[in-house]
């Protein structure tokens, strides 16, 4: 039941498709970004129990700071290619809009049961896309003393563009492209910093058991819990419990074998699922690993399109140069010998 008098109303991402339609270029898409989240409260609020409106107020007050927060991490977050670009916030009869990027992908979410109907599970190289754009986006957030706190499959969302290689003479290839998936961090309604964490505590399927327990010493790592258990759930298909035995054995780190990934993978998995926050990896400790990921991460038309196109640059700006009358050679700096040699 929609509260009509909530004064509360976000642009988000989901029903984007009746408000945008499938448009064909981004910018486009941007400039309609949606997703249009009705503030909603459980029919029990509604009810003339003693106390039900005032209920009511609470909770919509929270829904309203919970929105506020994201606008604010919005702003500090700026602009980072794996977290979801933010384009502006206002008020119009005493609701808030926020406008936010068009991903035309969806969430992961909606992919996963997508994939469970078709019994079609991601690939080795998939995950590891997933886990190395995600925690690029985490090791942004970290970096600024903040913490997300509401990671999970439904708030991954995925940019999907087509890439066409680049032909000799600069003329792009047939209509055949490859796609290029970019994984995101949405929903930055959670965020909250590190050194005086004000938590709204998230989806318990995915956060660790300290969370639960109120323990807020070390928030960034329950991000990486929280990434382990998204790509679990990604990789297995299967639904993650929201309590009971299986709850505490995943928190024990007790993780099924993914079949379709490596040992380095499964290990990985287990050290972000760690009992011990602090025996987890950070963010930026998973990317300096990246030397033992699959090269496929990048496919490989999309690392020759990229190739072509450094290297037309390079020609580009060796024609300028000569135009100038500079040789390529004169540009080129001369090897200092360190000092200790």
């Amino acid at each position: 039941m929609v509260i009509v008098s909530g004064n509360i109303h976000v642009i988000s991402n989901k029903d984007s498709n009746t408000l945008t339609g499938e448009s064909g270029g981004n910018e486009m898409s941007l400039a309609l970004s949606s997703w249009r989240k009705s503030i909603e409260i459980p029919d029990l609020l509604l009810t003339k129990l003693p106390g039900a409106v005032a209920m009511a107020g609470d909770w919509i007050m929270k829904q309203r700071e919970s929105i506020l927060n994201e606008i604010f991490a919005h702003s500090i977050l700026g602009k980072h290619p794996n977290i979801l670009r933010y384009h502006g916030a206002w008020t119009e009869n005493k609701l808030i809009f926020i406008q936010n990027e068009f991903c035309v992908g969806g969430n992961l979410e909606d992919l996963i049961i997508k994939r469970k109907s078709k019994n079609k599970k991601f690939s080795q190289e998939e995950l590891y896309a997933i886990l190395v754009h995600v925690s690029k986006g985490l090791r942004y957030i970290h970096s600024l003393n903040l913490a997300h706190l509401n990671l999970k499959s439904a708030t991954v969302l995925i940019q999907k563009e087509k890439m066409f290689p680049l032909l000799d003479g600069g003329i792009h290839g047939n209509d055949y492209g490859e796609k290029r998936y970019t994984y995101k961090i949405g929903d930055t309604g959670h965020v909250t910093n590190v050194e005086n964490p004000k938590l709204e505590k998230g989806d318990f399927r995915y956060l660790p058991r300290e969370i639960q327990k109120e323990d807020f010493s070390q928030v960034t790592r329950a991000d990486i819990f929280s990434l382990a258990l998204t790509l679990y759930e990604a990789a297995t298909l299967k639904p993650l419990p929201k309590n009971g035995p299986v709850w505490h054995s995943i928190r024990d780190s007790n993780l099924d074998k993914i079949e379709q990934c490596d040992q380095h993978f499964n290990d990985l998995l287990k050290m972000m699922v760690h009992s011990n926050p602090s025996k987890r990896p950070s963010a930026a400790t998973i990317l300096s690993d990246q030397y033992n990921f699959p090269l496929a991460i990048q496919s490989k038309s999309w690392l020759i399109a990229k190739l072509q196109e450094a290297q037309q640059q390079k020609d580009l700006l060796t024609k300028r140069l000569e135009e100038s009358g500079v040789s390529l050679a004169d540009t080129v700096v001369e090897k200092q010998t360190p000092l200790n040699e």
